[in-house]
């Protein structure tokens, strides 16, 4: 049996009518739409196109990336600066 791919909003939203947790949380973030959040990374440098993402836009894609992983930024690894010279 071959693999199927889907769009990331079609996972969520096969989630979603699954009954699962991530896929509520998903839509509740209000990426699901149109014209969410993940449109605007998706014409940006970060994916697929070359359109600046603004500093709010960032802030609140990381926000929402920490609720879906459900990890806080505070227990994340801290990389040590090197300092040459």
């Amino acid at each position: 049996m071959g693999v199927t791919a889907i769009g990331l909003q079609s996972a969520y939203k096969l989630l979603f009518e699954m009954g699962n947790e991530l896929g509520f949380t998903f839509r509740e973030m209000g990426l699901d739409g149109e014209y969410s959040l993940l449109t605007a990374r998706n014409f940006s440098i970060l994916a697929h196109g070359f359109d600046p993402v603004g500093k709010e836009v960032c802030e609140r894609l990381s926000e929402i990336a920490y609720t879906l992983c459900r990890v806080s930024p505070d227990h994340l690894p801290e990389f040590p600066l090197i300092c040459l010279g």
